[in-house]
């Protein structure tokens, strides 16, 4: 494999929406995703509001200045604020190159010095996403299970629970 690719992070704007629209259009990349069918520009413009809007870290990955993906961190409900939900999606053309590992990794360091009551994270991969499990296990998750309901509510396909003690 080629090293990683050189990245970048910045906070969402406005001007994202086209680009997110872009990027997660192909069906290869939303195979993995709860995205709305059929995924719309407005969808995409609701993705880049509420990543604009949020208190923890959402963030834009951005290689040689071009939008690549996402990154973000919430807080489960019915939780504490000592446990934190991590996601993330990138383009198609992203795929495979090493990124997803190199900018979780970070991600995790970000979080360590700017909320250091977390102690645990958790992730969450549909269950044919071979290469999103192996991110996960590449930055210390461990897998804990396959769930079928998320909190109380029965999901329309199984997925897999990662977690990593901080």
């Amino acid at each position: 494999m080629s090293p990683p690719l050189h990245f970048s992070w910045r906070n969402f704007c406005a001007n994202d929406t086209e680009r997110v629209f872009e990027l997660l259009s192909p069906a290869a990349v939303r195979q993995h995703l709860t995205l709305p069918t059929p995924f719309l520009p407005k969808h995409a413009e609701e993705i880049v509001s509420k990543c604009m809007t949020r208190p923890l870290p959402h963030l834009a990955v951005t290689v040689e200045d071009e939008l690549a993906g996402c990154i973000k961190a919430n807080i489960p409900a019915n939780k504490s604020d000592n446990e934190v939900m991590i996601a993330y999606w990138y383009g198609v053309n992203y795929h495979g190159k090493g990124l997803a590992t190199a900018v979780l990794q970070r991600f995790l360091s970000l979080l360590r010095e700017r909320y250091p009551q977390l102690d645990t994270a958790h992730a969450f991969t549909h269950t044919g996403n071979m290469a999103s499990q192996r991110v996960l296990l590449k930055c210390g998750f461990v897998h804990r299970g396959e769930i079928i309901r998320f909190q109380g509510e029965a999901l329309p396909f199984a997925v897999l629970h990662f977690t990593l003690n901080f």
